[in-house]
């Protein structure tokens, strides 16, 4: 309790300390994250996505200190590529964003995706937890950076950022990557560069005609983050985008959304290891196996055939169930 006390102090140890665990996945986890519910709610998330080279950190840099001079506290997740060796974090984003360290209004942390797809660490939604629970107004994540395989974000934050920069051909990236349809702010990075003005009017024509987001328009925004350009502008939209949401009702019902889906998460992610316990225990599992090794019929034929068991088993151990009731 006293860890949960110094948590909602925003201590930083204690946030440390619980991200950690939290992490991990451990059995301590659970108590944890059962232990803050009670005090959370209230941190608005914001997610930053884009190609690597873009400047995402940088960019995230600004606009945190730019959020801590207007009073606002602020925590980030910044998710690195995982290690092959440990399957930690390389902490890339800590090292770069060497300003943030001196603003105690300010606590990041570098975590690992652990090689799931998606740009997303499987234990964000509960990170994102112990961040609202230490009273942070700003709960910031920054995605690995592929480019193409990061829409995921979009299901766990509130505000979606895509940031671009010219000459990474990032028109083609963008499209063929669907953030057009999530992002709720585009920021052309390095807008000093060659190609930045064509770019910026091409996004802006591009996103007049894509699909209503119940009146708001996805506005494009020009900075260069190394010099602090464009970085006030930025944060006038974000808030105003937050606003936007507030007053249209639609903040509450994106949350309703994206604890649906993490329920949902878990529930397969759960099924899933039982499923794959209960096979494996099998001695039918070791025959179709040897089967396919074989090549008397191939995994797909093996899998089918499988399925088909399991669901006879669960349905025999159900019929069980109901006669012992």
């Amino acid at each position: 309790m006293e860890l949960i006390e110094n948590l909602k102090k925003a201590d930083p140890k204690a946030i440390a300390r619980i991200l950690t665990i939290v992490e991990n996945e451990s059995e301590e986890a659970k108590e944890f994250i059962e232990k803050i519910s009670p005090f959370v709610g209230k941190s608005y998330v914001i997610g930053f996505t884009g190609p690597l080279g873009s400047g995402k950190s940088t960019l995230i840099e600004g606009v945190s200190l730019k959020l801590a001079e207007r009073g606002y506290t602020i925590g980030i997740l910044a998710i690195d590529p995982s290690s092959p060796f440990s399957g930690g974090a390389f902490l890339g984003d800590r090292i770069r964003m060497q300003k943030i360290n001196l603003r105690d209004e300010i606590f990041i942390r570098s975590i690992s995706t652990r090689g799931i797809q998606g740009g997303l660490s499987p234990t964000i939604g509960n990170m994102i937890r112990v961040m609202d629970a230490a009273g942070k107004d700003f709960v910031i994540i920054e995605t690995v950076g592929t480019g193409q395989d990061e829409v995921d974000v979009a299901k766990m934050v509130d505000t979606c950022i895509i940031v671009t920069m010219p000459g990474l051909g990032d028109e083609i990236q963008v499209i063929k990557a669907g953030l057009i349809e999530i992002g709720d702010i585009f920021v052309v990075n390095k807008a000093d560069q060659l190609g930045a003005d064509m770019m910026v009017s091409y996004f802006r024509s591009v996103l007049e005609g894509s699909p209503n987001r119940n009146g708001w328009i996805p506005p494009v925004v020009e900075t260069v983050a190394v010099k602090e350009q464009g970085i006030d502008r930025l944060v006038d939209i974000l808030l105003s985008h937050k606003e936007f949401l507030e007053k249209k009702g639609l903040l509450s019902l994106k949350r309703r959304q994206r604890l649906q889906l993490e329920i949902l998460n878990i529930i397969k992610s759960k099924l899933i290891f039982l499923i794959e316990q209960q096979l494996l225990s099998s001695k039918d599992f070791e025959a179709y196996l040897d089967k396919a090794i074989s090549r008397k019929q191939n995994p797909y034929q093996c899998a089918e055939k499988l399925l088909s068991l399991l669901i006879k088993m669960l349905l025999q151990e159900e019929d069980n169930e109901g006669k012992k009731d």
